[in-house]
């Protein structure tokens, strides 16, 4: 019961709207439960257009919805659909559903593609879809004219090697395609402009390289006002092919439009060693950058007119996860973020980038917690030398020095952080006085790639070492008694069983490696 009442919100946010041209797009519920994909004049002189309904592609066709996406003309809308029948399960494709689309809104099917994974729209009427090799990878790039038949189709890129997944998108500022070819510690990205798209024929097609493969580098491209903006962990001045050893720190780059290739890449935005970029949503004025400084969020906004930095303040000071949610108005200079905390399900604010300052907010707080009556502590406890970070959170009527129970949460695995999320299994212990700390030990992701580096493969004791030493601190503070102490970890939470007998009362292992 206290798990469902934490559930219960008192608001939230309206549907994203998403201005086009001279149109605004938005979904929203019908009162049978379906999804309506809708839209209206952005002058607000026409009356609402609802183009998809979810309920009658499923009457009418038997499919179900799993994407939608509008070409740039307005007059035409695809939609990724699966056949409800259940005739899709364990493929992972689905059919592609091309409607036309009129000024009044009148829809009309036009042709099913068949073995879709995913598509993006080109120009002049043509689109480009992915396929799935036998192993469920995408390893092909087909280039498709709306309304000629399938088979007519051509393949524009074909990846041999089946360690990749190979992906097309668009950049925010419509000027460019992206071919990504990734694996899970490389990138290899093709661009080709999208005004270069004929009716006929790929011919015109001639995708550059950015930077070759390289194992441990990874990068990822968008484009604003003639220069590409490019997210990478490559070595400076390498351009090599030899493997990187240990992952590299993310940094923030920029070159011309003309000239993409690595070798043109110039510092766009710099961060401290102890911060790591690990996002960057790109507008035509400004690039919005979210970092982990010292484990803790920041976001930082990028005006491009006037070359300067600002930082935006985040809710509840900071302790809190952070995520950009869907931007894909480009020509704005409004931001909408995510974001939730020991106290707040997932919530949304919107901030003026311009003024750097929160102008909408939809928080979404358990209508039976205050999140003014909880605390949340920042501590470091000594192991190696070093400074390992230490959140708790109790309510601010429960003294530390009264030895409250106590659940330790820890992960300290593949460069994940232990996030200050919200968690509905915490909300009844906090009700009834417990604390919960999160141990950010070495492993995880909370201080960069060092910190990572520093608990895994050979180090991986020193995630066992900084635990203990974290149990330790509460310990010799009298903040809590080994017969008062749990801890409690998912997955990788085998080195959990190191501390077992030593320092506490309990133990979880959520999904344990070693069973």
């Amino acid at each position: 019961m206290d798990m469902e009442r934490a559930l219960e919100v008192d608001q939230v946010p309206p549907p994203i709207e998403t201005k086009s041209g001279s149109f605004v797009y938005y979904t929203k519920g019908s009162a049978s439960g379906s999804q309506l994909y809708c839209r209206r004049a952005a002058n607000g002189t026409e009356p609402e257009q609802v183009l998809i309904d979810t309920d009658d592609l499923s009457a009418q066709y038997g499919y179900e919805l799993k994407s939608l996406l509008i070409s740039d003309d307005h007059g035409c809308i695809g939609c990724l659909v699966t056949h409800i029948d259940g005739s899709h399960s364990g493929t992972e494709t689905s059919n592609l559903m091309l409607f036309s689309l009129k000024d009044n809104g009148k829809v009309e099917h036009l042709q099913t593609l068949d073995n879709i994974f995913n598509f993006v729209f080109g120009e002049n009427d043509t689109l480009f879809y992915t396929v799935l090799n036998d192993k469920l990878r995408a390893h092909k790039i087909r280039y498709h004219c709306i309304g000629h038949p399938q088979c007519n189709d051509i393949d524009i890129f074909v990846e041999e090697d089946d360690e990749c997944f190979v992906d097309i998108t668009r950049t925010k500022d419509k000027k460019f395609h992206i071919i990504n070819s990734n694996t899970l510690d490389s990138s290899e990205v093709y661009v080709f402009s999208s005004s270069a798209i004929g009716t006929d024929t790929s011919d015109s097609i001639s995708a550059q390289l950015l930077r070759r493969r390289q194992r441990g580098v990874e990068y990822y491209v968008d484009h604003y006002e003639g220069e590409f903006v490019i997210l990478t962990n490559s070595p400076v001045n390498d351009d090599s092919d030899v493997s990187i050893g240990e992952p590299l720190p993310f940094r923030l780059m920029r070159a011309p439009s003309a000239l993409p290739s690595s070798k043109n890449w110039k510092p766009l935005l710099c961060v401290a060693d102890d911060e790591r970029i690990e996002d960057v949503e790109v507008f035509r004025d400004y690039i919005m950058v979210s970092v982990k400084r010292q484990g803790r969020p920041v976001v930082i906004i990028h005006n491009r007119v006037s070359k300067s930095n600002s930082e935006l303040p985040l809710p509840n000071g900071g302790n809190c996860v952070v995520r950009p949610d869907s931007n894909p108005q480009f020509d704005t200079s409004t931001v909408r973020l995510c974001f939730s905390s020991p106290v707040h399900l997932e919530s949304t604010i919107e901030y003026n980038m311009a003024t750097q300052t929160p102008h909408k907010s939809w928080t979404s707080t358990p209508l039976h917690i205050n999140p003014d009556d909880y605390v949340i502590q920042h501590e470091r406890a000594s192991s190696d030398g070093l400074q390992v970070p230490v959140m708790l959170i109790r309510h601010k009527s429960i003294s530390l020095a009264s030895q409250p129970p106590t659940l330790m949460r820890v992960y300290g695995a593949y460069g994940v952080p232990l996030e200050p999320e919200f968690r509905v299994e915490d909300i009844p212990l906090l009700l009834r006085g417990w604390v919960i700390a999160l141990a950010h030990v070495r492993g995880g992701g909370e201080l960069g790639r060092e910190w990572y580096a520093g608990g895994k493969g050979k180090n991986k004791s020193n995630s066992v070492k900084d635990l203990l030493s974290c149990a330790q601190f509460l310990l010799e503070k009298g903040w809590t008694t080994p017969e008062r102490l749990a801890i409690t970890g998912v997955s990788a939470g085998e080195l959990l069983h190191c501390t077992y007998r030593l320092l506490i009362r309990s133990l979880q292992c959520s999904v344990p490696i070693f069973r």
